[in-house]
């Protein structure tokens, strides 16, 4: 049983679970989104994950690993460019000790004056000891880029953490592009997965901003705010970040979801929808397979009841993704927003689809609809009951 493991079972465990994550034999989802995790929040397990790595590393130099393991090891383990950097180093390694140490070997032992610069620098051994030195800090480097992670990759781990498996917005920020349905909340109250991991969240990320002006740092806040619901601070933050990345396409798109979000709770909505209109036009003259900003750009056309513009959107969408969850939701609204067969369609229904062209202003469906059912108008006296629902 786990819980009557000793400490050193667990770490093991632990060790095991590494070593078939990095041969990508894992095969348990939950453990594998553990390790993923544990990278993305805990220093001290990328320190365990790259002791791991040489490990391995040692082990394919020294050719014990099993057949499947060393398939694995080329396919899976060797995808990844820093892990091809760092074999070459060990076997360079591997290659000048062993050189140098036959040098060693060979040579006679000299006696050198302490000051004497030029021969200590002649000397195999201390050679050696520079290279090592070199790949040290080399090594060092390679952490840096690869493993070190910043106040604001630490907050944005932390405030997906928080709205896990949620959908916080209808439209879609640059935050996560997981598929969750939208949370369908009262009011404005936030309800997040973990309160904890937002309440860190918002810790790293305003040390982040603390001293900086960058606009990176003024983003990732920004989508705090944004995902708590709190749009003017939001836009705040997006506002200081575009002075200096006004050509930001994933900027652009998170400036467009918030205008379209506090239009949705009714302030000055026209406004709002055509400022968010503008950013996503913006972001997507940037990157035209910007999915987030297609998507969202035929959500503001419908919200704006632009039922035609808004249906060339979805179909443009639809065109860059067809098979995600994504999809199947652009595809349900489009389908909405298809004219119906009016033909077999009753008064009511008829008076109903009537009037809701009339006011989208879409005179093509609403001449379709008439056109389609002039039988049924001029029986059931349709003219004057529309004429009157329209007064």
């Amino acid at each position: 049983m786990e819980q009557g493991k000793s400490k050193g079972e667990k770490d093991l465990d632990e060790q095991q679970a590494i070593r078939e994550y990095l041969l990508g034999a894992l095969s348990d989802a939950s453990e594998i989104r553990g390790i993923e995790e544990k990278i993305m929040l805990e220093d001290d397990f990328t320190e365990k994950l790259s002791v791991a790595e040489a490990r391995l590393i040692e082990e394919y130099l020294d050719g014990s690993l099993s057949a499947p393991e060393q398939k694995n090891f080329d396919r899976i383990f060797l995808s990844a460019p820093e892990r091809k950097q760092k074999l070459r180093l060990i076997r360079n390694l591997r290659k000048y000790a062993a050189s140098d140490n036959q040098i060693v070997k060979q040579l006679p032992q000299v006696k050198i004056a302490i000051f004497d610069w030029r021969k200590w620098f002649s000397l195999p051994s201390f050679r050696l000891a520079a290279a090592a030195v070199l790949i040290l800090l080399f090594g060092l480097i390679i952490w840096r880029a690869v493993f070190y992670q910043s106040n604001i990759d630490k907050g944005l781990a932390q405030l997906n953490l928080s709205v896990r498996g949620q959908r916080r917005t209808e439209a879609r920020t640059t935050l996560n592009s997981d598929y969750a349905p939208l949370a369908v909340t009262r009011g404005n109250e936030p309800q997040v997965a973990d309160e904890k991991a937002l309440e860190r969240a918002h810790s790293y990320l305003l040390e982040a901003t603390e001293n900086a002006t960058d606009a990176k740092s003024h983003h990732a806040l920004g989508l705090y705010y944004l995902v708590n619901k709190e749009f003017d601070k939001a836009l705040g933050e997006f506002e200081v970040a575009l002075k200096s990345r006004p050509d930001d396409a994933q900027l652009n798109n998170d400036i467009g979801v918030t205008y379209f979000e506090k239009a949705r709770l009714g302030l000055a909505v026209s406004e709002n929808l055509n400022l968010s209109l503008h950013h996503l036009e913006n972001a997507i003259k940037l990157n035209e397979n910007f999915l987030e900003a297609l998507f969202n750009k035929a959500l503001v056309l419908q919200e704006m009841h632009l039922t035609n513009d808004a249906r060339e959107a979805w179909k443009k969408y639809l065109e860059k993704d067809s098979t995600s969850r994504w999809a199947d939701e652009a595809r349900d609204k489009l389908q909405r927003l298809q004219p119906q067969n009016s033909q077999n369609l009753s008064d009511d229904a008829l008076e109903k689809a009537f009037l809701n062209s009339a006011r989208e202003q879409n005179d093509a469906e609403a001449g379709q609809l008439i056109a389609q059912n002039r039988e049924l108008i001029k029986k059931k006296y349709l003219p004057q009951k529309l004429a009157m629902s329209l007064v």
